[in-house]
């Protein structure tokens, strides 16, 4: 199934990749070709889908005119706070017709595409606020919305990394480098998609069909978290390995997005490593400003407290971006209450600071932290409050 499913698209990216090798070794600019690319992937992915190509235009067309009006509204020096709030709610207008289900036949990948632009589009606005951005090239700017590597749950693009490789073309020594990188993160996203995440889907599927036919087997709940963690971290590592693989090849290096998240001591730490740029997103965008406000706060004179309430507004946010549904809601919930748990504990107790460079408590927290994010994900399955309703 696999295989059928992305055999199409993994002949189409060698034939946009081979002339893009060419280019790179004779040291000529590849930002058109890239930008050329992307159009090409989004005709090939929606081409077929009117409805959802017609929804991808638009949201691409209204980040675009709020990002001309945040820089018109710049050199005027009007970009205060309160605009610079609008500015950021208007930006993430286009998620609103899938969260509140005024579209409910669309598919994950427009809905990825159209959350990766409300993402970068925030932070082009911020940089503007900060002075970082004065102009930007209609080119640049669609390439760095469109690139289709970092579109479809690839890294997440910074535009300061972007601007300095659209705007310079690597040495073919240095081309060669991406490239073997390139080859290397390929290889790797093929193995994680199509050889662990086939079998680990397919096992996750008999398993779910024999859970629900023959009214909950208790004992294979475990089994089922553990598959369907794994399988969710394959895909989703098997994609940011592709992403980055193409990306090299078009002469951009991306970000890693993952990073062994299930060798996590704590879950602070997991989040450090599990979709590392859209967590570094949050942190940007959500937490610190929140924290930094908090501080000026009478009512919130408690660091810790702060931080809490920082944790759960974070992570409430990463519910809202993954999608409006009970779910979604309920691993963000869960996820915020650990962090803010895991604060309480390092902060609180003192057999953890006792304890904490100890080897024997090391793995102990490491299996810890483990069973707790197997049961996050068992939420976010989506089978525990099916199991809950019956």
């Amino acid at each position: 199934m696999y295989l059928i499913q992305y055999l199409p698209y993994f002949i189409v990216l060698i034939f946009i990749l081979l002339p893009a090798i060419l280019l790179g070794l004779q040291e000529r600019n590849l930002n058109f070709y890239g930008l050329s690319s992307s159009f090409l992937i989004l005709l090939i992915v929606f081409g077929s889908r009117p409805i959802q190509f017609f929804y991808l235009l638009l949201s691409f067309v209204w980040s675009a005119l709020l990002f001309k009006a945040a820089l018109l509204l710049a050199e005027k020096g009007r970009m205060g706070k309160g605009s610079f709030l609008l500015f950021l709610l208007l930006s993430l207008m286009p998620l609103v017709p899938k969260n509140l289900m005024l579209f409910q036949n669309l598919q994950l990948p427009v809905y990825a595409a159209v959350t990766c632009f409300s993402l970068k589009n925030i932070q082009l606005i911020a940089c503007i606020r900060k002075g970082e951005i004065r102009d930007l090239s209609l080119g640049e700017y669609t390439g760095f919305l469109l690139f289709f590597p970092s579109l479809f749950f690839g890294p997440l693009n910074n535009i300061q990394d972007f601007h300095d490789q659209w705007t310079s073309v690597p040495s073919s020594e240095k081309y060669r480098r991406l490239m073997k990188k390139g080859i290397r993160e390929l290889l790797l996203g093929s193995l994680y998609l199509l050889c662990i995440a086939y079998f680990t889907g397919w096992e996750l599927q008999r398993l779910e069909n024999q859970i629900t036919q023959e009214h909950i087997l208790w004992h294979l709940l475990p089994l089922y978290a553990y598959l369907y963690a794994f399988h969710l971290f394959f895909v989703l590592g098997g994609l940011s390995r592709l992403a980055s693989g193409c990306a090299c090849f078009l002469g951009v290096e991306l970000d890693k997005n993952y990073s062994m998240p299930f060798f996590s001591g704590n879950i602070r730490e997991f989040w450090s490593r599990w979709h590392i740029t859209f967590t570094r997103w949050l942190k940007e965008f959500v937490f610190c400003p929140f924290l930094k406000k908090a501080k000026k706060s009478r009512q919130l004179s408690c660091p810790l407290l702060r931080k809490c309430l920082a944790y759960l507004l974070t992570m409430g946010a990463l519910g809202l971006l993954y999608g409006v549904t009970p779910s979604y809601l309920l691993f963000a919930l869960y996820h915020g209450l650990l962090l803010c748990l895991y604060e309480i504990l390092i902060h609180k107790s003192i057999l953890y600071e006792k304890w904490k460079s100890l080897p024997l408590f090391r793995i102990f927290s490491w299996f810890f932290t483990l069973q707790l994010l197997m049961f996050g994900f068992f939420i976010l399955s989506g089978m525990f409050l099916q199991i809950c309703s019956l």
